[in-house]
């Protein structure tokens, strides 16, 4: 009898301690993660945005972002450089695939990792992007990248992007301790947490477009298949540069997601609140109430969308959690309308005018697409102030430069007078 009782303790015990394999937080297999290993890159873009490769983020208030980020886990996606690192560490991601319609900044990710495989600690990462240092990770990219096509690709990133990167790091740095907040340049255990998930192959990088079919499907695919969900998608200030089209409403739809699961973004439009001294709205949205919005026939831009967002204590910051808000008499009428002429059309009956629904349409797509040149514009001028005001500083450090020379010089030559005369009347006294 207690041979059996005990038989029974030990069954028990086995089935409470044993893990599902279905755990929410069972890490991915490898098998698991093979279409990660294959995602497809997109074809390049004709040009690229203002023929410029932007080695390093120009989002200066990045901090804003930490408490919806924070503790996010899942899949994170995002553009860009530097500040993808900064984000996923503060969301602990499990996964990351860092993309970008920019091959040049694709190679740039791979200079990262070849800097956070080799440092050890955080120290000697950024000692790694400091100019002494600059054989040292040279040599170390040609361990990692034998083929010569790559090689050279990546030298170049290194080459073109070291000076930049260095410089970004002292400033991002300067900005978390003035935030008060960790980051994978200044804590232990968020730069180890970015640092494991290369040891470990959970990162992923890739030349993918926003905009176009390939690339974000697959993402999709890869993410259904290893049974994760898409936490944090950042696509920067992008959506200032395209239009809501099918591809683009196809690949959101197509992202596996959940209730924790948020889109980070900036936006530069002139017409929205800016955080002051950075030229950028920052928003965060549930990935819900996006896919909501992507989907919806009457969302052809962002500006409208972001006009419907939760102001914040904090000017020029915003959160977006509602779907797309079409409340008015007009659209309840024309949906109406369009109802009672889909049951004629079905019983036969007539085949009603679409005239003034197509003029309705017509007129509407004039006066988004009016929206949308006015934005361009004033991002234009926005970009051309920016230009001029940092000509005028230029022009003003070199002024007072040259003051500063001339006072400098004046008294040298004051100076020189001085000691002159005392030499003088040392030599009439003697």
């Amino acid at each position: 009898m207690n041979r059996l009782l005990l038989l029974l303790l030990l069954c028990f015990a086995t089935t409470v301690m044993a893990k599902p394999l279905w755990a929410d937080d069972a890490p991915a297999s490898a098998g698991s993660m093979a279409l990660f290993e294959t995602l497809p890159s997109d074809p390049p873009p004709e040009a690229i945005t203002r023929d410029s490769h932007y080695w390093i983020s120009n989002e200066q208030r990045l901090d804003l972002f930490h408490d919806s980020a924070k503790d996010k886990g899942g899949v994170y996606i995002g553009v860009g450089s530097d500040q993808n690192y900064l984000l996923a560490a503060w969301a602990k991601s499990e996964v990351l695939v860092l993309m970008d319609f920019d091959q040049k900044i694709v190679d740039l990710h791979k200079v990262y990792k070849v800097a956070f495989l080799n440092a050890p600690n955080k120290e000697e990462f950024i000692k790694l992007w400091l100019a002494p240092a600059n054989e040292q990770l040279r040599g170390l990219i040609k361990d990692a990248h034998s083929e010569p096509k790559t090689q050279r690709a990546v030298l170049q990133a290194h080459r073109n992007a070291q000076r930049h990167v260095a410089r970004r790091f002292r400033k991002v740095i300067k900005q978390m301790e003035t935030a008060q907040l960790p980051s994978f340049l200044t804590d232990d255990d968020q730069y180890n947490h970015i640092r494991n998930l290369y040891r470990s192959g959970k990162v992923f990088m890739v030349s993918g477009n926003l905009t176009v079919t390939g690339t974000m499907e697959a993402i999709g695919e890869a993410v259904e298949q290893a049974g994760m969900k898409v936490r944090i998608l950042y696509v920067s200030n992008a959506e200032q540069y395209f239009r809501v089209r099918p591809p683009f409403r196809d690949n959101i739809k197509s992202l596996p997601s959940d209730d924790k699961s948020i889109v980070i973004r900036t936006n530069g439009w002139t017409g929205l609140a800016l955080v002051e001294d950075t030229g950028y709205h920052y928003n965060v949205q549930s990935l819900k109430s996006f896919k909501l919005f992507v989907a919806h026939p009457r969302t052809r831009s962002f500006s409208g969308m972001l006009k419907q967002a939760t102001p914040s204590d904090i000017y020029g910051f915003s959160t977006l959690n509602a779907p797309p808000a079409d409340t008015s008499a007009e659209s309840r009428k024309r949906s109406s309308d369009r109802q009672r002429a889909e049951k004629k059309i079905l019983a036969g009956v007539s085949r009603p005018s679409s005239a003034s629904d197509a003029s309705d349409e017509s007129g509407q797509l004039r006066a988004e697409n009016k929206e949308l040149r006015d934005q361009e514009r004033a991002e234009k001028k926005r970009i051309r102030e920016a230009k001029r005001a940092e000509k005028r500083a230029a022009k003003k450090r070199v002024r007072e430069a040259k003051r500063a020379e001339r006072a400098q010089a004046r008294e040298a030559r004051r100076q020189l007078r001085k000691e002159k005369r005392s030499k003088q009347r040392l030599e009439r006294d003697a």
